[in-house]
């Protein structure tokens, strides 16, 4: 319990109403009256706190979903509160880290765990080599969380067996396509050899018929 009602200044009750209400301006206001008169009244830092913060009570606060430990009025109200409220309000930012520290764990194992589901649908029996290797980078994602040190054997097993298989593909291509390549070329340089021979049989076969008759640019 942070708020003794009895006690507190009757501007920052009102204060405590505009908080219920949704009236966050007037709250500042409030508490904005109270610090002219005190300067150092820790209640009136850690309202106006709230007002800015959207929160309705102080059950709010101490289910907030960030932390409030930097937030510059509650180091004020921090501050100037003495030893019983300060304990009271370092016990409730303590607990609002320690809850965001177990939903961020939570999350975290979260997606662990659906990481290493995603992992092993695609190291399926018939997995390809790039389904393999998205395989092997999210274990190897969560591999300082999680024993999956099998796993990723099994994965990089897989996946090395993979790559031979498609690197000796290409190179038995390569092999065949410079085989296709070199038959083309010999198969046009045959062609030019009886092409230019034909030519110069014709040559000589009309010379004869016409002697003397000169045939430029033919061979």
């Amino acid at each position: 319990m942070i708020f003794y009602l009895d006690s507190l200044h009757p501007q920052l009750r009102r204060a405590m109403m505009y908080l219920e209400d949704e009236l966050w301006s007037k709250a500042v206001e409030s508490c904005e009256r109270v610090l002219d008169m005190e300067p150092e009244n820790p209640y009136a830092y850690l309202i106006e706190m709230m007002a800015q913060l959207r929160l309705h009570s102080e059950e709010e606060l101490n289910n907030h979903t960030k932390s409030i430990r930097e937030n510059s009025l509650f180091r004020k109200a921090i501050h100037f509160a003495d030893t019983e409220l300060a304990a009271v309000l370092n016990g409730c930012a303590d607990a609002i880290e320690e809850r965001l520290e177990q939903a961020r764990r939570e999350a975290e194992e979260a997606e662990w765990r659906l990481c290493y589901s995603k992992a092993l649908a695609l190291m399926k029996t018939d997995a390809t080599e790039e389904q393999l290797a998205e395989a092997k980078n999210l274990l190897e994602r969560i591999a300082e969380h999680q024993n999956v040190e099998e796993e990723w054997k099994i994965c990089c097993e897989r996946l090395e067996k993979l790559r031979n298989i498609s690197k000796a593909k290409k190179e038995k291509e390569s092999r065949l396509w410079t085989i296709v390549a070199l038959g083309i070329t010999a198969l046009l340089v045959v062609i030019c050899v009886v092409i230019s021979s034909s030519n110069a049989k014709r040559a000589a076969q009309i010379e004869e018929k016409l002697p003397g008759l000169v045939f430029e640019g033919v061979s």
